[in-house]
């Protein structure tokens, strides 16, 4: 069954967001405008209503969502660039001594303006950053772990490893 994210607007709430498991199965998340997220499971076999399994606060939601892209640990599924619906995937790009990163700040690399990837999260010294701001320098040693298309991947990857 190909992934269908269905989004829709909820005014004063936020956004809310489904992915069918299969036919019968659906998760949904209520991500609030104050960044708390609301996790939601439903069977239409035994009912055709939501059932709230848990909630999460920004800051859970952003380490757990770390845990599922696979920042922590990297299945082999995904090391063979097993892909989304929409063709995306993720991939992880090592900076070193000679990289155009190194020593360069988050602010002037394009990722999605130009290269149209995601930067998810940067791996430095056994930690893994999930929250990357504009001032945040990358450096020798770095991990940077990136979401994109096959294309885009090609176009960072020249990038980040030729200039």
């Amino acid at each position: 069954m190909p992934l269908e994210v269905r989004e829709r607007d909820i005014p004063g709430v936020g956004m809310r967001y489904e992915i069918d498991l299969d036919d019968h199965q659906t998760v949904m998340v209520l991500l609030h405008t104050n960044g708390r997220r609301e996790i939601y499971y439903r069977d239409t076999q035994k009912s055709d209503d939501f059932e709230r399994v848990f909630s999460l606060s920004d800051t859970q939601a952003r380490a757990l969502g770390l845990f599922l892209v696979g920042a922590y640990y990297q299945p082999i599924a995904t090391k063979f660039g097993q892909e989304s619906s929409s063709g995306r995937y993720v991939d992880w790009y090592a900076v070193d001594s000679r990289s155009p990163l190194d020593g360069v700040q988050r602010e002037t690399v394009p990722f999605t303006d130009e290269y149209g990837v995601t930067l998810l999260a940067v791996e430095r010294d056994d930690a893994v950053h999930s929250t990357i701001d504009d001032a945040f320098t990358f450096a020798a040693g770095d991990s940077l772990i990136v979401l994109g298309t096959d294309g885009q991947h090609n176009d960072f990857a020249r990038f980040a490893y030729d200039g």
